[in-house]
């Protein structure tokens, strides 16, 4: 399965990238694409994982809607990306 990864523009700075195109096993998790992430891109994209889904803000996106989810299971041409609320007043 190919599994698109946007890196938004505070992300790519650390990681250098902006996108990632990944192949994956069928019944792969989100979790598990993480961990290849962390294999990928070291300790830049580390510190977003352990951050992801604490109250950090970082929100995780599947084809544009947030997921809490880590082990939801991934299926061809999904698109993760990521953001931060945007709060004030």
């Amino acid at each position: 399965m190919r599994i698109t990864v946007v890196f938004a523009p505070w992300l790519n700075e650390r990681i250098g990238i902006k996108e990632s195109v990944i192949q994956v096993e069928a019944g792969t998790t989100l979790r598990q694409l993480f961990d290849l992430l962390v294999e990928r891109h070291g300790k830049g994209f580390e510190d977003i994982d352990i951050a992801v889904g604490k109250h950090s803000g970082i929100l995780v996106l599947l084809n544009n809607e947030i997921v809490m989810d880590m082990q939801r299971l991934l299926s061809d041409g999904d698109e993760i990306s990521f953001a931060i609320p945007l709060s004030g007043g």
